[in-house]
């Protein structure tokens, strides 16, 4: 098996079994490219440090990957477990890593409250994006999505879902369809307030404080002649 044009050949103690086992992988079907290019980075740790896989320098090749997250590593560490139980057919002594000392799969990072400074910052920096060939009003797009997230609450994905279409000027609702449980609704928003700011907080967005202002609306089960298609706010 020719390796990829990026990777060398490979070289160390380990390059037979690797070579073997991706040759399978292939004849499988399986694509295998993240799983090659981590197994090609263990062959030039082994190549560099003269040393076959052992308990020893399978740690010490874990060490290189601190920089990554638990779940990254603990992926990375699978695929070279899953190489040595291969090896483990031809070579009843071959190392095999015990996945009880493996990271754990995901160690969520700590959430960030971002203080009314913080926002600033960001908006001020949104106010220096220069348009583009692919997005001429990249400025305000940004800076709506920046007041909308900040002061709404919603999830990331929920902001991306957004249509022109969902929210409603003369009523100022924005309908978000497709949230983590259920439709709602925001109202007392004035999204055509946000164009003409470049700077401060977002509180020209609201017609009052948020806590009096937002409120949500729970559209299950709909009021009669009411759709998620063509909501009728008047019917709430």
């Amino acid at each position: 098996m020719s390796p990829l044009p990026s990777q060398k050949p490979l070289t160390s103690a380990l390059a037979g079994p690797i070579a073997s086992y991706l040759r399978l992988k292939e004849a499988l079907g399986c694509q295998y490219t993240v799983e090659r290019a981590i197994l090609y980075a263990l062959d030039r740790f082994l190549t560099d440090t003269h040393a076959d896989l052992t308990a020893d320098t399978f740690q010490a090749w874990h060490v290189t990957l601190a920089r990554l997250s638990s779940g990254v590593r603990r992926n990375r560490l699978r695929v070279v477990r899953n190489l040595c139980l291969y090896r483990r057919r031809t070579c009843a002594t071959a190392f095999v890593p015990d996945p009880a000392g493996f990271p754990t799969a995901h160690t969520p990072a700590p959430p960030h409250i971002f203080t009314d400074a913080e926002i600033v910052r960001l908006l001020r920096a949104v106010a220096q994006l220069r348009p583009t060939s692919v997005s001429p009003i990249r400025q305000t797009v940004f800076r709506l999505a920046l007041v909308l997230l900040y002061t709404t609450g919603l999830r990331r994905g929920e902001l991306l879902r957004l249509t022109v279409g969902d929210y409603h000027v003369d009523e100022h609702l924005l309908l978000v369809r497709e949230c983590l449980h259920r439709s709602l609704l925001i109202s007392h928003l004035h999204l055509h307030s946000i164009v003409g700011e470049t700077t401060g907080l977002a509180a020209p967005l609201w017609s009052g404080s948020v806590t009096d202002t937002i409120t949500y609306r729970d559209l299950q089960p709909r009021t009669e002649g009411c759709s998620e298609a063509n909501p009728d706010p008047s019917a709430l």
